[in-house]
């Protein structure tokens, strides 16, 4: 029954105009990005004249249209997803599928899909940018956004998270950070949508606030506690980004907290029904 119930909340998701949005935005953006990089490589002679491809991908620190399109993360992520809950409450179909398949599984059939579903419209764009860059760039391209003299270039790629994968395998690198990118937007939404189902969001557009607020709770934390890392998610998220601290077992933390949160919201939503 869960399987089924998944499989159809995630259909009826993809198909959602909200979904076919979000990735049509994405597929832009890393569109943009890669014609970027093509105009920039288009008169490179030697491939010492051409920057390294993964630090020229869209969540790159070293993208600008990366830079423009992490200010509508929190917004993108939440989009397809956020008001599902809502909108099945105001059709009647929440009645019908809990008497159908059970609270239980429709609940957690939905949380599950809204997961899913996340994970994929935000990983497979990045990932065919991947693909579109290891065809049409050099894999074996050096150089650096950064300007800087190549020992100290050297020196600043083994600072980076996960540094001894990036120097024996960029591409496996990338596509590593990208799968993570893909994980912390899925938890991210999936904590948005359980919150959602709390009795106070009556309308639509309030499930979209959620994941702003928690953001900027976060943004007042760092300056009440003083603390030696980043929060920002914009830091956190990019890949290469070495402007600021990151405490990376911290973030992990966090988001376990985030899912535990998420399942406790669903079992007291289960609960609350089955009386």
């Amino acid at each position: 029954m869960l399987i089924s119930s998944i499989k159809i909340q995630m259909s009826h998701i993809f198909r959602s105009k909200s979904s076919v949005f979000v990735a049509l935005a994405l597929l832009f953006v890393i569109s943009v990005n890669f014609l970027q990089n093509m105009n920039r490589n288009i008169d490179a002679v030697y491939v010492t004249e051409m920057f390294d491809i993964t630090k020229t991908l869209t969540l790159s620190d070293w993208s600008p249209v990366g830079y423009f399109f992490m200010q509508y993360y929190p917004l993108l992520i939440v989009i397809p997803t956020a008001g599902v809950y809502i909108c099945d409450l105001n059709n009647g179909i929440d009645l019908y599928m809990r008497s159908r398949i059970g609270i239980r599984n429709y609940l957690y059939g939905k949380v599950i899909s809204v997961f899913l579903v996340t994970l994929i419209l935000f990983t497979i764009p990045f990932l065919i940018e991947i693909m579109l860059s290891v065809v049409c760039f050099s894999t074996q391209s050096i150089g650096d956004p950064s300007g800087f003299e190549y020992f100290q270039t050297i020196e600043q790629d083994g600072k980076y998270f996960l540094a001894n994968i990036y120097l024996n395998n960029r591409i496996i690198y990338a596509v590593i950070m990208n799968l993570l990118f893909g994980m912390v937007s899925a938890i991210l939404a999936t904590f948005n949508f359980t919150i959602t189902m709390l009795p106070i969001f009556k309308f639509k557009i309030m499930t979209y606030f959620p994941i702003y607020l928690l953001f900027y709770i976060i943004s007042i934390f760092e300056k009440v506690v003083h603390l030696k890392f980043a929060t920002y998610y914009a830091f956190i998220l990019r890949m290469f980004e070495v402007s600021t601290k990151k405490n990376y077992l911290v973030y992990m933390i966090f988001l376990l907290v985030l899912l535990a949160i998420s399942i406790m919201i669903t079992e007291i939503k289960i609960r609350k029904n089955s009386i």
